[in-house]
């Protein structure tokens, strides 16, 4: 702690000499005036990149939910009782095929 008020100290005596010892003459002035008159903007032409597009097969993963038929205390349609139990049951398949390179998601 004691390291950082002496370089907080050290940086408040320099910008203080600073101040004092530099010299700045500075005399009063005014806005210059200034006068716009309308024109034409300039043409432009942009050409974009060429852009090719392919195809792309993409497979969904299979989503199973199995839905608890009866909660804790036997009544039905209900997916939690007051302690989140009877939570859906939820399966994810994902087809993924070897290639050489590696796994190959489709």
């Amino acid at each position: 702690m004691g390291k950082w008020i002496g370089i907080l100290v050290a940086i408040v005596v320099i910008g203080g000499a600073w101040v004092l010892l530099t010299d700045t003459d500075y005399e009063g002035g005014e806005m210059p005036e200034v006068e716009v008159e309308g024109g034409d903007m300039p043409e432009v032409e942009v050409r974009g990149p060429e852009v090719e597009t392919g195809e792309t097969e993409v497979t969904v993963p299979t989503v199973d939910v199995d839905l608890p038929e009866d909660d804790a205390d036997g009544e039905e349609d209900e997916l939690a009782d007051d302690e989140g139990l009877n939570e859906p049951d939820v399966d994810v398949d994902v087809d993924v095929e070897e290639d050489e390179d590696g796994p190959n998601r489709h």
